[in-house]
């Protein structure tokens, strides 16, 4: 009778211990375009390591724009602060033919090491990046010419969804209004302005240049005293 008591605890505690080792990563949110100077941000949390385990591998693998595998791979030292999630950020330049899109799935494993020797390897855990939509909008201008007059008044509308807040600059990026889709000034010169648009449910920005150019005015050159009698006309 003591046998299968003692295979039954076995195989429940080998079945805790493998319930313990789950890898946890999180799914992060980016928004598009997403470009050479970004990063994914990772939020990993490690099941309880042996003591012995001095170093980890995490591996990677996305997928590409032509449904291939990119792999990526980094290493960690354990410590403390294993208790909480550890955070890492991949670089674009490493992964820059990934797909984004709604195929972006990607699938991670890690790798122990006791003295660099490899220990054992948790299976791999899959999730999805959400690539997100930048503001899509344009601006309205009132009177809606390409050139304009000096001296004249301006009015400025953001064209776009309703969750969008504008904020507007000058070339030197100092702040002319925030918070606001509409925007009034009077043009003395030719000038740009540049509007940028917040999507307040993602979080994500998009940028525009307005370029602004003044119609000169027209000069009426006569001679001094000249007549000019009713009904004349004068070209």
């Amino acid at each position: 009778m003591k046998k299968p008591i003692v295979c039954t605890f076995f195989l429940f505690f080998f079945a805790l211990l493998l319930n313990a080792q789950t890898l946890t990563v999180s799914e992060p949110k980016v928004c598009k375009p997403f470009g050479t100077n970004d990063f994914l941000p990772f939020e990993i949390t490690l099941p309880p390591l042996p003591n012995q385990v001095d170093s980890v591998v995490f591996n990677f693998e996305f997928n590409s724009v032509s449904n291939e595998i990119i792999l990526y791979k980094f290493s960690h030292l354990p410590s403390l602060s294993d208790t909480l999630p550890i955070s890492h950020n991949i670089p674009f330049d490493s992964i820059f033919n990934i797909a984004q899109n709604d195929s972006n799935i990607f699938t991670t494993k890690i790798n122990l090491f006791i003295a660099g020797i490899p220990y054992q390897t948790f299976l791999a855990d899959t999730g999805r990046i959400q690539f997100l939509d930048a503001p899509q909008f344009s601006i309205i201008t009132t009177p809606p010419n390409a050139i304009f007059c000096q001296n004249e008044s301006i009015l400025l509308q953001g064209s776009g969804n309703a969750t969008y807040i504008y904020n507007w600059f000058n070339t030197q990026g100092d702040s002319l209004q925030y918070n606001t889709s509409a925007f009034n000034f009077i043009l003395e010169q030719d000038t740009s302005l540049k509007v940028v648009a917040i999507d307040l449910t993602t979080q994500c920005t998009k940028d525009s240049v307005l370029h602004f150019f003044i119609q000169e005015s027209a000069n009426l050159i006569l001679p001094q005293d000249t007549s000019i009698c009713l009904g004349d006309t004068l070209n």
